[in-house]
């Protein structure tokens, strides 16, 4: 209800971006705490970063906190894998770790790393001309998928938690972002511009039956799905602010969720607890 709340990093820096293990028990998050302030941009189709966040967990209490990338350049939005052993992420090391700030996502010479849930064992999964970003894992640990600009555009691809097996999923001129998986694991939505503006669409996990979920004049984005897949909450700029919106999980039964029902979300972006 907005009570209670709690200062669990408790630093001079800036540290955004938690994550829950799926067992409740660890949150990693990002931080500067070790370089200078990131720049977040407003709009969510912008990423400005800065030089040097790392990759931080500690326990749900906020003990316990540690570095696990530990390295000189950008390392960040972490995703953890069912069973808690593992956490992929997106880094720029391969590239000296030199940012410049105020850039669309396409620049970022990013690549996917896996390392273990306490920073040990890092191990590159991608390795392509362009970026490689936004990893999540399959509800059953089995693929990671991805969001990927080696075909000139952003596109969503999978592949196995050791990097092989990369495939395709879309394939469209316009760029298609921000994989998420149903709980079940058989559809991934995402964010596309095809009809003109930034919508949230699903298909299956082969890529089949795409679906357009939303339609709006406005961005619609952070889609997130209930725990027993049946609706999905996501932001929309529809009526002149970004508010928080449920659909059943074929679009229908769009409602817009007033202050008093937003118990049990995150906003920016939206997350179904």
């Amino acid at each position: 209800d907005g009570s209670d709340a709690t200062n669990l990093s408790d630093d001079p820096g800036a540290d955004y971006f938690p994550v829950w293990s799926h067992n409740g028990t660890k949150i990693a998050f990002m931080t500067d705490r070790e370089g200078g302030p990131p720049i977040l941009a407003a709009d969510p189709r912008l990423i400005l970063p800065m030089l040097n966040v790392e990759i931080f967990v500690m326990d749900a209490d906020g003990s316990d906190q540690k570095n696990l990338t530990d390295h000189i350049a950008w390392d960040g939005y972490p995703t953890w894998s069912p069973d808690g052993l593992r956490i992929a992420f997106e880094t720029d090391r391969d590239d000296g770790g030199i940012v410049i700030t105020g850039i669309i996502p396409g620049d970022l010479d990013r690549e996917i790393y896996v390392m273990d849930s306490d920073g040990t064992d890092p191990l590159r999964l991608s390795n392509s001309p362009q970026d490689d970003v936004n990893p999540v894992w399959s509800p059953d640990g089995a693929k990671i998928a991805f969001e990927s600009y080696r075909d000139g555009n952003a596109e969503i691809y999978v592949m196995n938690p050791d990097g092989t097996g990369q495939l395709r999923l879309t394939t469209h001129p316009d760029g298609d972002t921000m994989p998420g998986w149903s709980p079940n694991g058989n559809w991934i939505t995402f964010h596309s511009g095809r009809d003109g503006n930034t919508e949230i669409y699903k298909m299956t996990s082969a890529g089949a039956s795409l679906t357009r979920l939303t339609n709006a004049l406005d961005v619609d984005w952070g889609p997130s799905w209930s725990p027993d897949g049946s609706q999905i909450v996501f932001q929309s700029g529809r009526d002149g602010n970004l508010e928080i919106y449920r659909m059943n999980a074929d679009g229908t039964s769009l409602l817009r969720l007033p202050d008093d029902l937003l118990t049990g979300f995150e906003i920016t972006p939206s997350v179904w607890m």
